[in-house]
């Protein structure tokens, strides 16, 4: 069976490909429109198949995945790949949405389901558990050095763990790349191992009051301790000088106690 992908002319003139070099551009359009994609952007393929079609060697590629994953571009995981903005290309009707939906589902559980799932469905709960590129390279370096991975604590929790363990998304949204890691490494220094207990209230807050989850100016919300009141109903809220409510009493109002 043929299968026609489309490539948006956009891509030309997008920032973050426009820096990749020709090599680069090679791979990147190679999964958005060999055979073996699929309508959900998640399928399963080998890099020695990669290596075979596109002539790059396997160092190569697995250099420049790494390069995609930092711009949130493409997963790459155990055989399987997630292109982010697949969908956003090939948008159909009802009937290509079932197949979407069909095709989820058939993936098995992975770490590149929770990935996708965290891009397209954050507020449904998917338990596969992830370790994050920091985390999978924190993991390795113990071991080489003769240490016990599992003893490291938990105050050193990395910027982009704190992130997931509060949001449920493996990644920062652009909008966000730049300055939520330093809103939470100011965070973990107060917190320690509580900070993403300490976060989640203003996070699934911010999540109610209907804000854009790409902007984390919850953040700003749990370093101040506070979340701020609204006005009248318009859906803005009022400034605050200084902290003034505890974690708990966050808990109970969120709870409605």
């Amino acid at each position: 069976m043929s299968y026609f992908r489309q490539i948006h002319t956009s891509i030309w003139k997008d920032g973050d490909f426009l820096e990749l070099t020709a090599s680069e551009k090679l791979l990147f359009i190679y999964f958005f429109s060999n055979e073996s994609t699929t309508l959900s952007g998640v399928y399963e393929i080998s890099l020695r198949v990669v290596s075979f079609e596109t002539k790059l060697s396997l160092s190569v590629i697995r250099k420049y995945l790494e390069k995609f994953e930092q711009l949130q571009k493409i997963y790459y995981r155990d055989g399987w790949v997630f292109v982010v903005n697949f969908q956003k290309y090939n948008r159909g009707g009802d009937t290509v949405k079932t197949a979407i939906r069909n095709e989820v589902d058939n993936i098995p559980d992975s770490e590149i389901k929770k990935i996708y799932m965290g891009y397209y469905h954050p507020n449904i709960p998917y338990t596969y558990p992830i370790i994050s590129r920091v985390e999978e390279s924190r993991v390795e370096n113990s071991r080489e050095e003769g240490k016990n991975p599992a003893a490291a604590p938990l105050d050193n929790l990395s910027e982009l763990e704190v992130w997931i363990g509060v949001t449920g998304m493996t990644a920062y949204p652009s909008k966000a790349r730049d300055e939520a890691p330093y809103l939470i490494r100011s965070l973990v220094s107060q917190h320690k191992d509580k900070t993403i207990e300490h976060c989640k209230p203003y996070y699934q807050e911010w999540l109610k009051r209907n804000y854009s989850k790409t902007n984390h100016g919850w953040l700003d919300w749990a370093l101040a301790g506070q979340i701020p009141s609204r006005k009248n109903g318009n859906g803005k809220f009022t400034n605050y000088d200084k902290p003034t409510a505890t974690p708990e009493e966050i808990q109970k109002a969120l709870k409605g106690e």
